[in-house]
């Protein structure tokens, strides 16, 4: 009889232990630095305006975030890292959102070395805005979270952002719309 017990314990120990280790896999990611900064960052305050004025693609194209006059197309910046498995879940979704925001330009920011880029952009036929990075992205885009999504208006002022796991965050993250 005690052996029967002592398997079950043994079995129900095994099952928790996968069960922990799923949930931590599905956790967002941190980047450098320590902990305790990292959980308080979150990324540049709502209603301020986006520190980066314009950026260049890998392909040279430049993008204007602080725009003036009557454009009024928002941009949706998607931070990630290599190595970052959650991250990996997005990449497909990227083309889906460019062709769904139809008044948003949206933006892959890339942090890693360019091979990494190169190999994700053919993995998933990406066709969209691709920033890159080589550092970590803490001091610059105002986070060590990823993957991490900033929500612009058209003159640049961040109006959400946060932690994007999935297209359902990202969506609501913009305000449940499509433009």
């Amino acid at each position: 009889m005690s052996y029967y017990l002592n398997e079950t314990i043994q079995w129900i120990s095994i099952i928790t232990l996968i069960f922990f280790c799923l949930i931590m896999i599905k956790r967002p990611q941190f980047v450098g630095g320590d902990k305790t900064q990292q959980l308080m960052d979150h990324g540049y305050p709502l209603g301020s305006k986006f520190p980066l004025s314009e950026i260049t693609s890998v392909e040279g194209e430049i993008l204007c975030i602080q725009k003036s006059g009557n454009s009024a197309q928002k941009t949706l910046l998607i931070i990630t890292t290599s190595g970052c498995s959650v991250c990996e879940n997005l990449y497909p979704l990227l083309n889906k959102l460019k062709h769904t925001l139809l008044n948003t330009k949206v933006v892959w920011c890339a942090v890693g070395d360019m091979d990494y880029v190169k190999t994700t952009i053919q993995k998933n036929k990406l066709d969209l805005f691709v920033y890159h990075m080589e550092d970590i992205p803490g001091k610059i885009l105002g986070t060590n979270r990823v993957p991490f999504a900033y929500y612009l208006n058209s003159e640049g002022v961040i109006q959400s952002r946060n932690v994007v796991n999935s297209y359902e965050h990202i969506i609501n993250l913009i305000g449940g719309s499509s433009n």
